[in-house]
This record gives structure tokens, C-alpha cells and sequence, in this order.
């Protein structure tokens, strides 16, 4: 059977941040239904996943019911992860977090900053300093936001923070606002952006770095590492997809369907399709437009 590393789930389109580069929404419905949540992570468990990150749109708009999944997927001893803005995270979330010690937050750093979301994202991170909550930094750099990074860097908690530097992938809303400098980066970009690192490197030593753009931009076969498995995603409809960012809209059925997915699983067909959409992320970061045009017929 196909090796997966991690599952994503939208668990909500809702957010409260109105990002230009945004990917687009995870899904048509505004929130997938809690038990159908509890459903996908027993069936990706018993499929052996133990890597499952909670998405959106905003994950902590999603209600309550958040620390309900939180609670399902730690009896399992399964990995959780959030991705959020961390806007959101106010004193009382925050202690609940500290009552699971293996849940990281992803926190993304949205530094354009066009309706304040930046200064809200820094207000969450203040809170979150000041429990003891697993947090690693995401920064997705833009030829919109290259020469914001270092001054944006300083406003960060002084905190050990791991940070990953990801390159723009002109999906969504990024792709409709192409022309505002959401282009996949060029060598020039890169070459910038390195040094802007150099100076970070020496200016903040308890950031932990993680330049992924220079990595990803190196690689010839695929976005993902394939001896690790790949990531999935399943969005509010409870759909099954291959990485959000490969632009595709060709899913591999019903993620409530155990057996139906478990077959999907073990079938050279669609780890044919899989190895496409990754190629289709990588396609995208360096510079090739137009999604995945998939020619199999995964719901037949």
C-alpha cells in the first residue's frame, strides 16, 4: 500500500484574515462536521497514519470542538499539529493548549500585513510565550515580501522559535494577484533572499532556521521526499486529495470510506497520479502556472 506520511484536514473555510496570496478555499462546505472528523482519523489510523495537522481557513474559528479532536487524536498517541495565524489565541486557549504538550502550532507569519493581521499574529505569539506550547514558525516568502522579512523578524517574540522560510506557490488567490508579486521566485529572489538570511542568522540566534526555498529549489523530482510517504489532504467536503497546492481538483474518493480508500491505497494508478501531483507542487514553486491536468479517471 502507498505510504502516508501525514494527513491534513480543512476543518473549516472560515477566516479571519483576508490574505491576496491566499491558496483558496479548502472545500464548499463552511466547516466539516465533527464526527466526520473523529471518522477520518480512525480511518487513517488504522491505515497506520500517525502524523494528522489540523487546517483551514482558521482553525481555531472552528469552535470548541477543536480540543475534542485534539483529545481524540492524543488517545491514539498520534502526532497533532495546527496550522493557524495565531490571531485568535487569547489567554484562555492558550493554557488549554499547555494541557497537551505533544500538539505543535504552525504558526504562519502574514507580513504584508494589509489589514493589521501581522500585529494581531504578534499579539497571539506574545500570549503563546508566555505557556509552555510547541511552536515553529512558518514565513512564505514572496517577491511582494523579500525586503519586509528582517524588519517584520524583530517584532517576533524573543523566543526559542524554530522558523521555516517556504517559497510562494501561485495557487488561489496568489495565481488571480500574480501581477502584485506573487510569481514564483526567480534566481534573483533567491539570491536576495539568502541575503536577508545571512543577516537574520547573525542578528537572532535562538531562531532555529529552516530555509526550505533553497532546498526545494535544488530538487528535480518532486516536491516531497517519496521514501517519507506523501501528504494528503482532505477538505471540508471530506474529500481526499493529493497536496492542496498542486492545483488540482481530481480527488481520490470519500476520506469517511475506509475501504474504499484503502483500495485507492493499493492501487499502482493512483501512486502514479501521486507522484504527478507532487512533480505538479514543484512545477509551481519554479515557475510553471497552470495546475495539474490529471488524465485518469481516480473516481471511476
Amino acid at each position: 500500500m502507498i505510504k502516508i506520511k501525514r494527513i491534513d484536514i480543512a476543518l473549516t473555510t472560515l477566516c479571519n484574515f483576508n490574505c491576496s496570496y491566499c491558496r483558496g478555499k479548502p472545500g464548499e462546505r463552511t466547516k466539516i462536521p465533527y464526527k466526520d472528523v473523529d471518522t477520518i482519523i480512525d480511518n487513517f489510523f488504522e491505515l497506520g497514519v500517525t502524523n494528522v495537522r489540523l487546517d483551514g481557513g482558521e482553525p481555531f474559528l472552528y469552535g470548541k470542538e477543536i480540543f475534542n479532536i485534539i483529545d481524540h487524536l492524543t488517545s491514539k498517541g498520534m502526532q497533532a499539529g495546527i496550522f493557524t495565524n495565531a490571531s485568535l489565541i487569547d489567554e484562555e486557549t492558550a493554557e488549554k493548549l499547555t494541557e497537551y504538550p505533544n500538539v505543535t502550532l504552525y504558526v504562519t507569519l502574514h507580513i504584508l500585513n494589509e489589514i493589521h493581521e501581522f500585529e494581531s499574529t504578534i499579539k497571539g505569539l506574545k500570549e503563546i510565550a508566555k505557556h509552555n506550547i510547541n511552536v515553529e514558525l512558518i514565513l512564505i516568502v514572496s517577491k511582494k515580501n523579500i525586503s519586509k522579512i528582517l524588519s517584520s523578524i524583530q517584532k517576533v517574540p524573543d523566543f526559542d522559535y524554530k522558523i521555516i522560510f517556504r517559497p510562494i506557490i501561485p495557487i488561489g488567490r496568489a495565481f488571480e494577484n500574480i501581477d502584485q508579486g506573487f510569481a514564483s521566485l526567480n534566481e534573483s529572489d533567491i539570491k536576495e533572499f539568502k541575503s536577508i538570511l545571512s543577516k537574520i542568522e547573525n542578528k537572532f540566534e535562538k531562531l532555529k532556521i529552516v530555509d526550505e526555498i533553497s532546498k526545494v529549489h535544488s530538487k528535480k523530482d518532486g516536491y516531497h521526499n517519496k521514501d517519507d510517504g506523501f501528504v494528503l489532504h482532505v477538505n471540508t467536503n471530506g474529500e481526499l486529495l493529493p497536496s492542496f497546492a498542486a492545483g488540482t481538483s481530481k480527488y481520490l474518493g470519500s476520506a469517511l470510506d475506509l475501504e474504499a480508500i484503502r483500495s485507492k491505497l493499493s492501487d499502482d494508478k493512483t501512486y502514479e497520479y501521486l507522484i504527478d501531483a507532487d512533480s505538479a507542487v514543484l512545477n509551481r514553486i519554479n515557475g510553471a502556472e497552470m495546475p495539474l491536468q490529471a488524465s485518469i479517471n481516480l473516481n471511476g
